[in-house]
């Protein structure tokens, strides 16, 4: 686990699926350390990635376009992205800004691990 302004990311693996577990605000502070993060993990091939956002309660532009980054380099590598465990508030955000249309999203990350393990 790390911790970088208020943000704690912690990456896992379980059955050949990636697990970047995010907790607290995804914002400009930290955008660029998760895009980071997501950049060394996709930079290994293509892989099976879940952004688990069971602890992220706020989420500003910058936060929502470090998950397109990551949507759109697993893609490019070939590798699955998907998303779970978003807030209310952070859910009807992304229905607003229509990226429940392209970026994968589950209610817990059992569900987001079933999909991609197929």
């Amino acid at each position: 686990m790390r911790k970088v302004l208020g943000m704690e990311i912690t990456t896992t693996e379980d059955s050949g699926i990636t697990i970047l577990s995010l907790k607290g605000p995804l914002n400009i502070k930290v955008a660029s350390e998760v895009k980071a993060r997501l950049g060394k993990i996709l930079e290994q091939g293509p892989v099976k990635l879940v952004c688990d956002l069971k602890g992220v309660n706020y989420m500003d532009s910058a936060g929502m376009g470090v998950l397109v980054f990551g949507l759109k380099e697993s893609m490019a590598t070939g590798g699955r992205f998907a998303i779970c465990n978003l807030d209310t508030t952070i859910d009807e955000l992304f229905k607003l800004a229509k990226l429940d249309k392209i970026i994968p999203s589950y209610i817990d990350l059992a569900d987001a691990k079933k999909d991609l393990a197929g």
